[in-house]
């Protein structure tokens, strides 16, 4: 059967043999043994992928640069896919041995502790997918945005935490405080001063 026919009915199972003889890709004809919701996708997409990349009649068309790149890239960073093997395997084995967990207890409470883990871990599994779909189009991992770190002076940090829980002390009831107005202006203080060493550190920067 050829790619572009299999469309016609979809069927998911003639799609794992096609795709079986079309790819060498051993981790993806493993994972559509097991037939899911992920799979049914993932393998439409690939075989997609091969429909678009089906053969052009000139012989002298090879594989472009950017493929071998690629390739490359994969046969460089062979660990990162067997590390999110691994990763996935762990993750079966929790969300297993929660819902054995789940089947047995009676409690509703921890029925329900166990079922948010379940969640968790099917949530952790889907983005390691996407990890291993993006490892297989780039042969790298996605670039991750670090936040910008904040270097506070030993003073500006003493000062946030006081200014804390100086607010969380004046959200309780008046009658619960004492000196209200004098822990509020105390609190003006410290956030001024938080604005001038914060003044200070930025010109200092210029």
């Amino acid at each position: 059967m050829e790619v572009h026919k299999w469309f016609e009915n979809k069927d998911y199972w003639q799609g794992v043999e096609l795709f079986n003889t079309l790819s060498n890709n051993q981790f993806l004809k493993d994972l559509f043994q097991s037939k899911s919701e992920y799979t049914v996708k993932k393998l439409e997409d690939e075989l997609r992928k091969l429909s678009s990349d089906q053969p052009d009649p000139d012989p002298a068309s090879e594989i472009k640069p950017s493929v071998n790149q690629i390739e490359q890239k994969k046969f460089d960073n062979s660990y990162i896919l067997k590390k999110l093997k691994y990763d996935l395997q762990q993750v079966y084995r929790q969300i297993d041995s929660n819902r054995f967990a789940l089947a047995r207890c009676k409690s509703d409470k921890t029925r329900l502790e166990y079922a948010i883990q379940i969640l968790k871990l099917v949530d952790r599994k889907r983005m390691i997918f996407e990890k291993i779909d993006y490892f297989d189009e780039h042969g790298e991992l996605p670039a991750v945005a670090t936040k910008p770190k904040v270097f506070t002076t030993p003073e500006l940090q003493r000062l946030y935490v006081q200014v804390n829980k100086m607010e969380k002390r004046l959200q309780k009831p008046d009658d619960q405080l004492r000196n209200k107005a004098k822990s509020e202006q105390k609190l003006r203080e410290k956030k001024a001063r938080i604005a001038q060493l914060v003044a200070e550190r930025k010109g200092g920067e210029l």
